[in-house]
């Protein structure tokens, strides 16, 4: 194993996406990896989740994450690192080949979480090896996803005091006249708001736009 402080020396630097991707080749040339990343899950709606992959994840692992229901529900649900291939044996998939993939879940902020998935040399053959890499990699993922929400934290839609307070109040199901008399504004006025922060999120209606603002933070400063 490599030194872990000057792994969480380097994940401190990152603060772009761009950072973030550069950061896993340096984790693939450092642990002498095939490819590794970070998968987020962010809630679209009750039931659905779009998924963003950084680093250097192989296009038909995203695939079968985007498809799988067996992972999303394992890395929504669990905290133990597990072998992507046994996920895979749930739903009667067949692993790429000998490569050793390993899923490290993250829990996220609200129901946003997210995983590391690292894809390791597959002459390491002994099971308790490999459990101690994915243990290895659980306080490294939480810091990994940290600095990547830090900053797209920054990159977020500035949304005024007063759409603020419109949206948090749609937040809590109050129809834009019950808004109105809240805040003793116009109705119009009301709606005037919560559009743009419906433009603003580039969401396509109000509940979206709502799940969008909770989940960036944006409502924690009524």
């Amino acid at each position: 194993m490599k030194n872990l402080s000057d792994l969480i020396n380097k994940i401190s630097l990152v603060s772009s996406e761009m950072s973030l991707n550069i950061l896993f080749s340096d984790i693939c040339e450092l642990y002498k990896y095939h490819w590794g990343g970070l998968i987020v899950f962010t809630p679209t709606s009750a039931n659905h989740h779009s998924i963003s992959a950084f680093g250097n994840v192989l296009p038909n692992i995203v695939d079968d994450i985007i498809n799988n229901k067996f992972i999303l529900n394992y890395c929504m649900n669990e905290e133990k690192p597990v072998e992507y291939s046994a996920l895979l044996s749930l739903s009667r998939s067949k692993p790429l080949g000998n490569n050793i993939e390993l899923i490290i879940p993250i829990k996220g902020r609200g129901t946003e979480f997210a995983c590391l998935i690292l894809s390791i040399p597959d002459s390491i053959l002994h099971q308790d090896l490999i459990d101690m890499i994915g243990w290895y990699w659980l306080i490294p993922s939480t810091f990994i996803y940290s600095n990547y929400k830090k900053f797209i934290s920054r990159s977020n839609v500035n949304i005024s005091q007063r759409e603020r307070e419109c949206i948090r109040w749609a937040a809590e199901g109050k129809t834009s006249w019950e808004i109105s008399q809240i805040l003793s504004i116009s109705r119009s006025t009301v709606d005037f708001h919560i559009a743009n922060c419906i433009e603003k999120t580039g969401s396509t209606n109000r509940q979206q736009a709502i799940v969008k603002c909770l989940f960036d933070g944006q409502l924690l400063s009524v």
